[in-house]
């Protein structure tokens, strides 16, 4: 199970499946909860040592219902008629920060496992910079990765203008080439007789 999670959330909950391992069927493990004997929660952070998760399935004696606020390390199974084996985790808002003291970190792996008949669940958490509820796009995607100092829309916009726009000047010392709309001069070379480049100037802008 891998999860795109955003830096900095907090409160965060996710649902996970646990597996019956004694079943022929991949049937999902149900009634299970934190005062189950044996069962372990770990996370790690990349670079770091394992931390314990204290799972937590009650308020006082009582089973947390699946829709309970969210308190970190909860444990919650959601429904063992109608979602066998699902389960709710809260996840600790450490595990998400991006930092462990002072270390920057961008992937984090959650581990529970150890009771009886439970396959082990394995949890990939990859922290991204940007916000996958609503700006996960490709517009997003693009202008925010660095390729020597262009955002990748900026170099694709580049590219684009050397290969397929007008260009004027080709037999001079000043080859122009316009972006494909035709509204600016995206790049702009001195070039000697041999056509090899002395200045190379880059525009970018819309």
């Amino acid at each position: 199970m891998k999860l795109l999670i955003t830096k900095n959330t907090v409160s965060k909950s996710v649902y996970l499946f646990v597996q019956d391992s004694s079943s022929t069927t991949g049937a999902g493990l149900v009634d299970l909860d934190s005062s189950a004997d044996g069962l372990k929660a770990y996370y790690i952070l990349s670079g770091g040592a394992p931390t314990k998760m204290s799972l937590n399935s009650f308020d006082g004696s009582a089973m947390l219902p699946h829709n309970a606020p969210y308190k970190s390390d909860s444990f919650i199974q959601v429904d063992a008629d109608n979602m066998p084996g699902v389960y709710r985790l809260d996840l600790p808002n450490e595990l998400l920060d991006g930092f462990d003291g002072s270390n920057p970190f961008e992937e984090a792996i959650v581990m529970i496992h150890g009771a009886l008949n439970m396959a082990p669940v394995l949890m990939e958490i990859q922290l991204v910079g940007f916000d996958v509820t609503s700006d996960f796009s490709v517009d997003a995607l693009t202008t925010r990765r660095d390729i020597d100092g262009f955002s990748t829309d900026g170099a694709l916009k580049t590219i684009l203008a050397f290969v397929a726009a007008k260009t004027s000047g080709a037999a001079t010392t000043t080859v122009t080439f316009r972006d494909v709309a035709d509204g600016r001069d995206a790049i702009v070379m001195t070039v000697d007789s041999d056509g090899d480049r002395s200045a190379v100037t880059i525009d970018v802008s819309s």
